[in-house]
């Protein structure tokens, strides 16, 4: 570690992710490509115009954007497609697991061949790379007209059939002001009885009382960025307490204009409070940005050493929802 750049054995090191969206992380040129096969229209025809689409307007309009992307992937090829584009970058940056978060396209495919096309992804990437991918599948909140009780069920019951074929986790994403989260609880609890993991988005839109809500009624090892948890403190001593993991997306959070610089990022008073963290890209195509990026930022900011980066990057691994056994390889392979 000693009379290397920090940047430079940021890039090189052994790296563990765990909040990025798949679809988030499709490249705009593959969502082009889709749109045209799957004859889906979007409102860009070339790269220059989704730059310029993807400079979003507020949380909500980025939701509705990801949506309109997300809509362009019809076929369990797009999603295999997809996911070996991903896993390739991801080993670009030596990135060696990722509990990726997956939306499920209920409307045109069924889950089961979704499922299987991540799968044979994630096959070839152990092979080619060495890398290797698990799935958090999320319930949209964002959807018109939608009845929360029946979406959660189904995407829980999803989830659940995934267990033992990648699925660690059951996710709740989108609009965070449009539902409440007691409004999803019907599929926490079939999620709870099967013994599978729930990994919220909560704190990002909305503020701490979001958080409060997600701890009550999900009980989550993690939380999908929290980053509004400063503005409670006793919400803070209740995550320090409890050591609920935050998911933290810097640059994300920036983008959506839920801080106006880095300087004024939760994430120093998250980190002296003791509170659990992570850092992630979450849709990195979207923020121009990748998690090498983000950890070097964040780094900088915080006047970590090449120690204190590796120390984090075994905090994160610590955090994943792998058996004990996988867990102390991975750590391995960080301290290696």
């Amino acid at each position: 570690m000693e009379n290397q750049p920090l940047s430079s054995f940021i890039k090189s090191m052994p790296k563990v992710e765990l909040h990025v969206h798949l679809k988030g992380a499709t490249r705009p040129e593959t969502i082009l490509a889709l749109a045209k096969k799957n004859n889906v229209e979007l409102p860009a025809k070339n790269l220059a115009e989704m730059a310029k689409w993807f400079e979003f307007k507020d949380f909500n309009n980025f939701i509705d954007i990801y949506s309109l992307n997300a809509a362009c992937f019809a076929e369990p090829q797009d999603v295999e497609f997809a996911a070996r584009e991903f896993l390739t970058e991801q080993a670009r940056q030596n990135i060696v697991y990722t509990e990726v978060t997956y939306t499920i396209n209920q409307r045109k495919m069924p889950f089961k061949p979704q499922l299987e096309a991540l799968n044979r992804a994630k096959a070839w990437a152990e092979e080619t790379y060495g890398i290797s991918m698990n799935y958090v599948i999320d319930i949209p909140r964002n959807f018109e007209n939608m009845n929360p009780s029946a979406f959660s069920t189904l995407f829980a019951t999803h989830a659940v059939q995934g267990m033992g074929q990648g699925v660690v986790a059951l996710g709740l994403a989108g609009k965070e002001t449009k539902h409440s989260v007691s409004d999803f609880s019907d599929g926490f609890d079939i999620a709870k009885e099967a013994g599978l993991a729930i990994i919220p988005h909560a704190g990002e839109a909305a503020g701490p009382q979001s958080m409060l809500d997600a701890i009550e009624y999900c009980n989550p090892p993690r939380i999908g960025h929290g980053v509004r948890c400063v503005e409670d403190k006793n919400l803070m001593a209740l995550l320090k307490e409890r050591q609920i993991h935050l998911e933290i997306s810097p640059t994300s959070n920036i983008c959506l204009g839920i801080f106006d610089s880095m300087a004024n990022h939760s994430f120093a008073e998250i980190s002296a409070a003791g509170i659990p963290f992570s850092i992630n890209s979450d849709d990195p195509p979207y923020f121009n940005t990748t998690l090498t990026d983000e950890l070097i930022i964040v780094a900088e900011r915080l006047g970590w050493s090449a120690e204190d980066v590796q120390a984090h990057m075994i905090k994160t691994a610590e955090a994943t929802l792998l058996p004990e056994e996988q867990k102390a390889a991975l750590i391995n392979k960080i301290q290696s």
